[in-house]
């Protein structure tokens, strides 16, 4: 199918999460500005559930023309698979990455009473009490859950997870001195932050977030190499001609760099994306295989 003629009907965009999250928050950046560009409309279909497989599976297994795209957390193609013994789709094979629409690091937060006041203070004192140390996490497999058992494999010491069902809920369980740490997302951590409640002390990227620039990294805190980065992609079944997902990459890229799309994803603690499809698979490649040996190593299984 030639660029040109493509699209000619309207596009169908799955998002394997409800309304209201940060899937569905980036899908409609993308879906109230691209049919102008496109010359065609666009559709959201929410799919939520089962940890974003099934949304996952009706796009990977939907026709490979350009009319079924995907939106969903990098998680569920890159954890996912590790996580639950079987799935009815396989992410690597079946979907393939047009780009990232946006990405953010997990903000590092404690209770307000845990004597710690930077990610070099919360090293020494995990070490110091090993096991004496929670943390909570919106679910079993989550981006989150992985990024401390991350962080605990690369320090050297234990400390106990808590699952809660959902962001929110684990939020305010840190809030609530039941757990004392959590490396949560910019838009559950950062308005507990500003009102008081909880204590940033650093971002999980490698360098320091455009959004929170006065938090210092794991990695600046002496651990190298330390790159957690969460990011809500755009996807299309795998055979897709790639003059289509040029198309679609290139256009997307053209409304992330919009000022009022910048001025909106950076409100939220978040980057805009953009990033080239090679580039956008090569990432969901190394991801997918550095979160296989953290899995294996914590022992996380769904069945």
């Amino acid at each position: 199918m030639a660029q040109q003629s493509y699209p000619v009907r309207p596009i169908r965009v799955v998002v394997s999460y409800p309304p209201g999250g940060a899937a569905d928050f980036s899908a409609r950046i993308l879906t109230q500005r691209l049919p102008a560009a496109l010359g065609q409309s666009m559709v959201i279909d929410n799919r939520g559930g089962a940890n974003g497989n099934i949304g996952n599976d009706i796009a990977a297994k939907a026709a490979a023309d350009g009319y079924t795209l995907l939106v969903t957390a990098e998680s569920t193609i890159t954890i996912n698979p590790s996580v639950y013994a079987s799935l009815p789709y396989v992410a690597m094979r079946d979907l393939t990455a047009i780009t990232q629409i946006t990405k953010y690091a997990n903000v590092v937060v404690i209770h307000p009473s845990l004597p710690v006041q930077s990610i070099k203070d919360l090293i020494t004192h995990a070490k110091a009490n090993p096991g004496k140390l929670s943390y909570s996490h919106p679910g079993v497999g989550s981006a989150q859950q992985l990024a401390v058992e991350l962080f605990k494999m690369t320090i050297g010491t234990q400390i106990t997870g808590v699952a809660y069902k959902g962001g929110g809920p684990a939020m305010v369980s840190l809030v609530g001195n039941e757990v004392q740490l959590s490396f949560a997302t910019p838009p559950s951590a950062m308005p507990h932050v500003k009102g008081g409640r909880l204590r940033a002390i650093g971002t999980t990227g490698e360098k320091r977030s455009p959004a929170l620039p006065d938090l210092g990294t794991v990695a600046e805190a002496g651990l190298p190499g330390f790159n957690v980065m969460a990011w809500i992609g755009l996807f299309a079944p795998s055979k897709t001609p790639d003059a289509i997902i040029n198309r679609l990459h290139t256009e997307s890229a053209k409304v992330l760099r919009l000022p009022e799309v910048k001025d909106l994803v950076m409100g939220m603690g978040t980057e805009p994306g953009g990033t080239p499809p090679k580039e956008a698979n090569a990432i969901v490649r190394e991801e997918t295989a550095m979160w296989a040996k953290v899995v294996k190593s914590a022992g996380i299984r769904i069945d």
